[in-house]
């Protein structure tokens, strides 16, 4: 699943990218934490990830990786979350991928 989304990676800094989704998770605002597979700013083996609210507009953005049965992300403001992987909807292209992996 591709979309357009518009991210911010500093305060000065925003980039308009076509990014894969691997999955969602909804959150507090109504909206998703969506999980991509673009590297972005982040360190060597995490991905982008960003939050939405329930209009759609982006609030927030970081890094994340997977141990353990759980995402953890690293958002922007310096917060550290862990998400279990049964509150995750993986997208079928992310679904596509596993199978292949088996």
């Amino acid at each position: 699943m591709k979309i357009w989304a518009v991210l911010g990676l500093s305060a000065t800094m925003v980039l308009a990218q076509d990014i894969t989704v691997l999955g969602t998770i909804r959150n507090k605002d109504k909206g998703q934490i969506v999980f991509t597979t673009l590297p972005g700013a982040c360190e060597e083996q995490q991905k982008l990830v960003y939050a939405t609210g329930s209009g759609g507009d982006i609030s927030l953005y970081g890094c994340w990786a997977y141990a353990n049965g759980q995402f953890f992300v690293v958002w922007s403001d310096k917060t550290i979350y862990s998400y279990p992987i049964d509150t995750f909807e993986f997208t079928a292209d992310a679904q596509r991928l596993l199978n292949n992996r088996n």
